[in-house]
């Protein structure tokens, strides 16, 4: 009776180790596009002709670590995302907003920000 026990126990120990160590079929990158490429690419492009038409640019932007050392000791992330890129022409100022925010179906976090009007407390130092 020990021995089929024993057969069984290291099968089934066999068995569950494989199918942890066995990678999935599904591959995921940090910083992957999949989510900007996989949305309609009509919407990303009538948001992109909708930018240049209302005096945007179309700014590709990468992303990367450690921005508050020095730009040596910043490190590339993967991916990168488009923008659209408002200047204003009285003092400057810049607004960048995700191509895919301007023509999302549903409330994103970067526009519910925008929304939200945080009074300006006399100081600020970017982001």
């Amino acid at each position: 009776m020990k021995r089929p026990l024993v057969a069984l126990s290291l099968l089934l120990f066999v068995a569950l180790a494989l199918a942890a160590l066995i990678p999935s079929t599904t591959l995921v990158q940090a910083g992957s596009t999949a989510d900007e490429s996989s949305a309609d690419t009509g919407a990303l492009g009538k948001a992109e002709a909708y930018c240049l038409n209302h005096g945007g640019e179309v700014d590709t932007r990468a992303p990367y670590f450690n921005t508050n050392d020095a730009q040596q000791g910043w490190l590339r992330l993967a991916g990168d995302r488009q923008f659209c890129k408002f200047t204003s022409k009285a003092d400057g100022s810049r607004i960048h907003i995700l191509l895919s925010t301007l023509y999302s179906d549903q409330p994103t976090m970067a526009a519910l920000a925008y929304y939200a009007k945080v009074p300006y407390g006399g100081t600020c130092n970017g982001n």
